[in-house]
């Protein structure tokens, strides 16, 4: 199989896979604030309400800071820069939006938080495709209209219900899910020039590490007695985003070696 078959057929499952998800999500049925408001560990350490839940957010906002920092310095002509930048700042304020949200929990701050996360992965998912597929992927226009699309998307999302904890939130659960098609859709066989596939593995495991935690949040907390889920989500999360930190590190250094040589 050649490369640009490659590319065509790795598209072609990716809609396959994205349509088999949109029919899973409808036939599940609306997922409300009501369903995911309720979080196991609400202890108040030092003072602060849902301590572990607002400290590991603020170990988000760290690493996204490294991130953006490392990222900054990477070759303006890689494909996959605006991409990761973006997502490293998408990542900074999500961390800091999480854990103004477990200070004091709310279907609007949710609903922000939930949009934040996956603008975040769509911005990784177009950057696969930018090194992968076609660099056209990660240029400034597609960067600012997945962007759009994710505020569009939570915009319906708001006044498409009654009141915002009536909201349903599966458009934008939607596109957290889409991280975990890349693999089959290319992510291991396709070619990239920033990446390599095991990257993607670490990335994605570590994301889908994340959502396990998450549907577990109060069996690990009650298993573990002092951490919950939705933390270790947090954990899981932040390293996803470090190491995309060291991916970004390590494209710059590679750009670097040739003037070091010279």
């Amino acid at each position: 199989m050649t490369e640009q078959l490659g590319r065509r057929a790795a598209m072609v499952l990716l809609g396959s896979m994205l349509l088999g998800i949109c029919v899973g999500l409808m036939a599940w049925g609306p997922v409300t604030s009501r369903d995911v408001l309720a979080f196991a560990d609400t202890r108040t350490l030092l003072g602060i309400p849902n301590a572990l839940n607002v400290l590991t957010g603020l170990v988000i906002l760290a690493v996204a800071l490294w991130g953006v920092r490392v990222t900054w310095r990477m070759d303006r002509s890689a494909p996959v820069r605006s991409a990761w930048l973006c997502f490293q700042v998408t990542a900074a304020v999500g961390g800091t939006l999480a854990a103004v949200y477990h200070l004091e929990p709310s279907p609007a701050l949710l609903l922000l938080s939930t949009a934040l996360l996956s603008a975040g992965f769509v911005l990784l998912f177009i950057s696969m495709l930018a090194e992968r597929v076609h660099a056209q992927f990660g240029s400034t226009k597609s960067v600012v209209a997945a962007l759009g699309l994710v505020a569009c998307l939570t915009l319906v999302v708001h006044l498409s219900a009654d009141g915002i904890e009536q909201a349903d939130l599966r458009p934008l659960l939607l596109l957290e899910i889409m991280p975990l098609l890349l693999i089959p859709a290319g992510a291991l066989s396709l070619r990239g020039q920033g990446t390599k596939p095991a990257d993607w593995v670490i990335v994605l495991s570590l994301y889908a590490l994340a959502k396990l935690f998450e549907c577990g949040d109060a069996a690990i907390f009650s298993w573990s007695g002092w951490i919950s889920g939705h933390s270790l989500m947090h954990l899981a999360l932040a390293a996803v985003v470090a190491w995309l930190a060291h991916c970004a590190g390590r494209h710059a250094r590679w750009a670097a070696l040739p003037a070091e040589v010279t």
